[in-house]
């Protein structure tokens, strides 16, 4: 996905976002922004759904730091590398200065969708089985659609920033300012959410099996 979207930002010429029209570098925060949340609504779903029964086995400081970790990865992957990428590129037609505001601000921005996905992660990733529920996915077609309301109304919102250097000069460290705060609650969302999972994987256990004591074998 990542590929096919730097290949439609270079046959569309690759207009710098601040020229005076509408270009569709534009799209890129947001773009990277979807892929992000498309990645973190699937995320709780696997094959392996039945080996969650391991995390029951680590303390809850280590799932703190767990769901830290898929932040990472996912922030790294997803926001950094293909930012990384686009610099030369965008250097190279808009110059280094353009380039480098525009890549600060699309990770901001990308920093931001991120942390939103984190609170659609519920549950241990892969420790879920995918559900007819799921399938269907009434609940996810209902965000998807919020979401490009959303992107969209954003992305006309930056066109206008987007006007003026120095408001994205100073928009950029607020947006992620934001990111911080967002991903900070986010965070400990996903650890209730896999602490949660992980309280109904012992509820169920109890509810299946029945400790037999030395008397019972008597």
């Amino acid at each position: 996905m990542i590929f096919f979207m730097a290949l439609g930002v270079v046959s569309a010429g690759m207009a710098s976002p601040f020229s005076s029209g509408f270009t569709s570098s534009h799209f890129v925060p947001h773009l990277l922004g979807f892929i992000l949340t498309i990645v973190c609504a699937a995320l709780p779903y696997g094959t392996d759904y039945k080996g969650v029964w391991l995390f029951l086995l680590a303390s809850d400081r280590a799932l703190a730091r767990f769901a830290q970790g898929i932040h990472a990865s996912l922030w790294l992957a997803f926001t950094i590398i293909p930012n990384l990428l686009l610099f030369p590129l965008f250097a190279w037609r808009w110059g280094i200065a353009d380039a480098a505001t525009f890549a600060l601000y699309s990770a901001a921005v990308s920093s931001i969708y991120l942390a939103v996905g984190l609170s659609w992660i519920e549950g241990i990733p892969f420790g879920k089985q995918l559900g007819p529920k799921q399938i269907q996915g009434n609940q996810g077609f209902a965000r998807m659609i919020v979401f490009i309301i959303v992107s969209l109304a954003a992305v006309g919102l930056q066109y206008l920033l987007f006007r003026n250097v120095l408001a994205v000069w100073i928009a950029t460290p607020l947006i992620a300012l934001a990111a911080v705060a967002l991903t900070r609650k986010s965070l400990h969302a996903f650890h209730v959410a896999m602490v949660y999972q992980l309280g109904l994987t012992t509820q169920t256990s109890t509810m299946i099996y029945k400790e037999v004591g030395a008397e019972t074998l008597d």
